[in-house]
């Protein structure tokens, strides 16, 4: 199951670092709303009824874990928190051996 998920997180990292992310399009489509909507049409879609309002997406764009690899070659460790209240900061190191 590990070799399972790494395999799945790598192609998940390759699709976003070429912009495919799984959050993406919602967030891009937050950018676009916010900066061409006004008015009736702009609540609609961003207003506290609006779909980019709606909890579940709201919940996309708050990653409760995050985890980050560093490489400090004369460092037996390092320290890395969470990026928001009540997430997790998970961090890893690869080395040689």
């Amino acid at each position: 199951m590990f070799q399972q998920a790494v395999k799945q997180h790598g192609s998940d990292m390759r699709k976003a670092s070429n912009g495919l992310g799984i959050d993406r399009h919602l967030f891009g489509l937050k950018m676009i709303a916010n900066e061409n909507l006004e008015g009736k049409e702009k609540e609609e879609v961003l207003g506290e009824q609006g779909l980019l309002n709606d909890s579940l997406v709201k919940e996309s764009g708050t990653w409760r874990m995050s985890t980050s690899q560093i490489y400090i070659r004369h460092s037996p460790s390092y320290g890395w928190g969470p990026v928001v209240a009540g997430g997790y900061g998970l961090p890893y190191m690869i080395r040689e051996s």
